[in-house]
């Protein structure tokens, strides 16, 4: 059952990505990447900010691997269906 959930969201990811990129003008797309502030922005996201978000869920994740004392109110999610 899990494979064909595996299957279907990257079936689903593949087709929504398809979809927004069918949709976009190509001379309006090339005149946004010229936008520096645009880029800069893109880049902060990407880089910094989107990482700095996820940091806390990943040291999370970081101290079951060590054996770490979990955080309060911390669950372990079943595997079992």
């Amino acid at each position: 059952m899990q494979d064909v959930f595996n299957i279907a969201v990257v079936i689903f990811t593949v087709a929504n990505i398809g979809a927004m990129g069918l949709g976009l003008d190509l001379r309006e797309t090339l005149t946004d990447l010229r936008s520096i502030r645009l880029i800069g922005l893109i880049l902060l996201w990407g880089w910094v900010l989107g990482p700095a978000l996820a940091w806390p869920r990943g040291s999370m994740e970081v101290s079951i691997l060590r054996n770490k004392p979990r955080p309060y109110g911390y669950r372990r999610r079943s595997r079992s269906c």
